[in-house]
């Protein structure tokens, strides 16, 4: 800048900063960083630990299948499918496989994401908590691009308090029990239909038709189907109305379904989806 008429040559004085206020701008993210880290060590630590010496342990195999996920409950005796239930702070520990192309596993409130290969068997481990001491829904997603519906192979987790009426004791004991027996002739009529034109060559109910081996290319079993909160990996709303779609056409729900389409009337779609909204 040019100089003006009036200005002498003494330079700028040179201000010393604030000791204090330099003091404090340092330790409070210093001490932030510190709690930080500690949290963060604590939680690898929590992570990585062993979850098989964990006394109270809940084991779950789980099969990434196009595109589906199945749970294995072996500790309790049967499988369900893409709605997982735990109980609040009981240790999880899932087994991840997969029974024909990579998936990978990610419920994202809850743990990281996890492969699930083919021909291996990978762990997850964590532990859930309810929410004042509710029922709590916590939602995922396979996170491995896996073919034409991936995008429809979501994930449902249910955390069940440890007492009450929706304890995880008494979601354990319903899905233990025997498939409901029909009470009304649609219902039966939904049943036979279920028997006789295709169903049990790929699903199980329990009581009903079983199947003696599971494979890829099983479908779910359907013991409790009606007391899910969706259906198709949740692409839709639990209802008779949406379960005689997918059973009258599943590839114009899902793209490339593997279910197959056993050429059902309506008739027939809507007894069957009657009988099994009524397996709770």
């Amino acid at each position: 800048f040019r100089k003006k008429p009036g200005d002498d040559d003494t330079p700028n004085l040179e201000l010393h900063g604030n000791a204090k206020l330099e003091l404090i701008w340092t330790i409070i993210p210093t001490l932030v960083i510190l709690v930080l880290t500690t949290i963060t060590i604590a939680g690898v630590f929590e992570i990585s630990a062993d979850p098989s010496k964990e006394q109270n342990l809940l084991e779950i195999d789980v099969i990434g299948k196009q595109w589906w996920w199945e749970y294995d409950y072996k500790q309790h005796g049967f499988s369900t499918a893409n709605e997982m239930h735990v109980e609040e702070e009981q240790r999880v520990l899932l087994n991840l496989t997969s029974a024909d192309v990579m998936h990978a596993f990610w419920v994202p409130r809850i743990s990281g994401k996890r492969d699930a290969t083919p021909g291996r068997t990978y762990p997850l481990s964590f532990k859930a908590y309810a929410v004042n001491g509710e029922v709590t829904e916590f939602l995922g997603q396979c996170a491995e691009l896996c073919g034409a519906s991936h995008a429809r192979m979501g994930i449902k987790l249910f955390v069940h308090p440890k007492t009450g009426e929706n304890s995880f004791a008494n979601w354990i004991k319903t899905q233990q029990a025997q498939a409901r027996e029909p009470v009304s002739p649609l219902e039966e009529q939904g049943k036979q239909v279920f028997k006789t034109k295709g169903c049990v060559a790929c699903h199980s109910i329990s009581g009903v038709a079983e199947l003696a081996q599971r494979s890829r290319t099983t479908g779910p079993d359907l013991t409790h189907v009606g007391s899910r909160t969706s259906i198709v990996a949740n692409s839709l709303p639990n209802s008779v109305e949406n379960l005689a779609k997918w059973v009258k056409d599943p590839q114009s729900i899902k793209e490339a379904a593997l279910m197959s389409n056993l050429g059902l009337t309506l008739e027939e779609s809507n007894a069957v989806a009657t009988y099994l909204f009524s397996l709770k």
